[in-house]
């Protein structure tokens, strides 16, 4: 009996001795001012070369290990080896803390110890003035600076008047506003433009509104054997005597024709009715 407990001690001192000759080194990159999300660097530089410890008992990554502590990372490459842990709670105030410590088999049945290392993390919640806890009405570090916006609405209300008044005059335009002194051609070619895009022309519009402008410039009723005169009074309109013709030849087959022959094209009309306008101006 004696024997087996002298036999235990002395495994015990060898075991211990072994134990205590195998501790590796660590260190980590930040100690304190650690806050949740942060990530900290354990550097370890173990006694024997990572190769040769037990794949089952090394430390697994992607795992929580503590309240504070999330293992993301390991990399080893002879005796060095990596740890990268990530914060992963807040305390209510500071708090000091510890990395893991691990014990790892080797494959010559020994063991390897990486020690705790220790660290600070800070709470991100406001502290009481006496420094327990947290106090529960957070007030800021300042009083907010309020800025002048006097210059930006009075720039509001300015480009909302401009854009109001752009509006209208869009809207005048569209609902057919005549200015006063707006001639006959220049009238013709601003309703020609509005009956492109009226869903309710009328059919023969297009040649009426030119027939108007024709007729408003000469004074009279102008037909297709009183263009020559109208002409002749006209004189800024001889140079399109041509097609001014050719527009009344068609208006007089398609008005007054038994057999009734198309009506006259509102591009060819419109173009007919642009270049009146722009004698009209030099007249």
């Amino acid at each position: 009996m004696n024997m087996r407990m002298l036999t235990g001690l002395i495994f015990s001192l060898w075991t211990g001795l072994s134990f205590a000759g195998q501790i590796s080194e660590a260190t980590a990159d930040r100690a304190w001012g650690l806050l949740i999300g942060d990530v900290i660097t354990v550097n370890v530089t173990l006694p024997v070369a990572y190769q040769q410890l037990d794949p089952a008992m090394v430390p697994q990554v992607d795992k929580r290990y503590g309240t504070w502590l999330y293992l993301s990372k390991l990399h080893a490459e002879n005796a060095n080896m990596t740890m990268t842990y990530h914060i992963v709670n807040v305390p209510t105030q500071n708090k000091l803390l510890a990395t893991p410590e691990f014990t790892i088999g080797t494959l010559n049945d020994d063991f390897v110890t990486i020690p705790a290392v220790p660290i600070s993390i800070g709470s991100l919640l406001p502290q009481a003035s006496d420094g327990a806890g947290f106090s529960k009405q957070p007030k800021p570090d300042r009083v907010p600076v309020l800025e002048d916006t006097r210059n930006l609405k009075n720039q509001l209300f300015i480009t909302g008047i401009i854009t109001l008044l752009l509006v209208a005059g869009l809207l005048l335009w569209h609902l057919g506003w005549r200015f006063k002194n707006r001639r006959p051609f220049a009238q013709a070619v601003h309703d020609l433009a509005r009956l492109r895009w009226s869903r309710s022309a009328q059919p023969n519009q297009a040649a009426r509104i030119l027939h108007a402008a024709f007729n408003a410039t000469a004074g009279t009723i102008v037909v297709q054997n009183t263009v020559p005169a109208m002409l002749n009074d006209v004189t800024w309109l001889q140079p399109l005597s041509d097609d001014i013709e050719k527009f009344y030849q068609q208006s007089e087959h398609h008005f007054f024709s038994r057999d009734a022959q198309q009506e006259p094209d509102l591009a060819k009309v419109m173009k007919l009715a642009k270049a009146c306008r722009a004698k009209e101006k030099l007249a």
